[in-house]
């Protein structure tokens, strides 16, 4: 790892694929989940990532690191654009704003929020609890 990017991923190749892989799993279930016999979750900002198995892991922590975060932003991206093609989904919405935070893209992640709230104004109060959790502005 060059020293520039253990500044970037101070925490290191294996903690940066570990997160991508989680970032995955939450993205999918986000878009994916059935809410019809589901109990309601803790709120998704404060909701800890499902966690990678530890081949997961491995496998991950493998792959130098612009990989690991062109294979997030690859799944960020697909979140962003299931959004836009199905908008009333609150939750994917903020599974989105703490992606983006995670990447760290504060404007894509603002401009998710305004999305959100224009998709969803009966969700409006929600919506901007969740994104001032994630330090969205």
């Amino acid at each position: 790892m060059t020293q520039a990017s253990s500044k970037r991923f101070p925490w290191g190749k294996a903690a940066l694929g570990a997160a991508v892989i989680g970032l995955g799993f939450a993205i999918a279930y986000a878009v994916n989940r059935d809410d019809s016999s589901a109990p309601a979750p803790p709120p998704v900002a404060v909701q800890g990532m499902p966690g990678p198995s530890a081949a997961d892991v491995q496998a991950a922590s493998a792959l130098p690191l612009s990989e690991q975060r062109e294979m997030a932003e690859g799944m960020v991206s697909r979140l962003d654009a299931r959004l836009k093609s199905e908008p009333k989904n609150p939750d994917g919405w903020i599974m989105l704003m703490r992606s983006r935070m995670s990447l760290g893209q504060p404007d894509k992640a603002s401009q998710a929020l305004k999305d959100a709230l224009a998709a969803n104004p009966d969700q409006a109060d929600m919506l901007r609890q969740q994104a001032e959790m994630l330090g969205v502005k």
